[in-house]
């Protein structure tokens, strides 16, 4: 598997399966130099990107203004991050699963983080790094049979999955939209 491409021809690694929700708050965990994060797709949404490596958060500032893009980029790890309940209506992470120290302590941080009706885009595989940013280290390869168990164990709901640009992806309701 390779990594997605986070920007290609002006738009950002999606699903074909999935329709991108319409406008809000996205946040991408981990942001990396935030190509992804700064496609024209996501221009009216607010958006915030978390890394823990400072020279991705670096290159991700310099991408935004360039882009003459406003975007938060924050310091902190994707499975702990600085923010209320429910303050996202779409979370994207690449990566962040594959190097979370607690599967399910990451799941239930990063679906904490969505609206009642907020999703949560999740792509595995083994990641290379876009142009100007640092990988951190994966600790375990995980498979959509993988995140299709842990997201089972959570209660949280795995609306559709499937594999795209030779990744696997999960589209995973949050704990409130599950349980309605």
């Amino acid at each position: 598997m390779s990594a997605p491409p986070a920007a290609q021809e002006g738009a950002c690694w999606w699903p074909p399966a999935l329709t991108p929700p319409r406008g809000g708050a996205v946040l991408q965990a981990p942001c990396g130099a935030a190509a992804w994060l700064l496609s024209p797709q996501w221009a009216p949404w607010t958006c915030v990107g978390i890394d823990p490596i400072p020279s991705n958060l670096a290159s991700a500032r310099e991408a935004a203004a360039l882009a003459r893009r406003s975007a938060a980029f924050l310091p902190g790890l994707p499975w702990d991050i600085p923010f209320a309940d429910a303050s996202f209506d779409l979370v994207f992470s690449a990566g962040a699963l594959e190097s979370a120290p607690d599967l399910d302590a990451a799941l239930v941080e990063l679906t904490r983080l969505l609206t009642p009706e907020g999703r949560l885009l999740v792509a595995l595989g083994p990641l290379t790094p876009q142009p100007g940013e640092v990988a951190y280290p994966a600790r375990r390869s995980l498979t959509l049979s993988d995140l299709q168990a842990a997201c089972d164990g959570l209660a949280l709901q795995v609306e559709a999955r499937g594999e795209h640009a030779g990744c696997g992806w999960g589209w995973i309701a949050g704990p409130r939209a599950a349980s309605r």
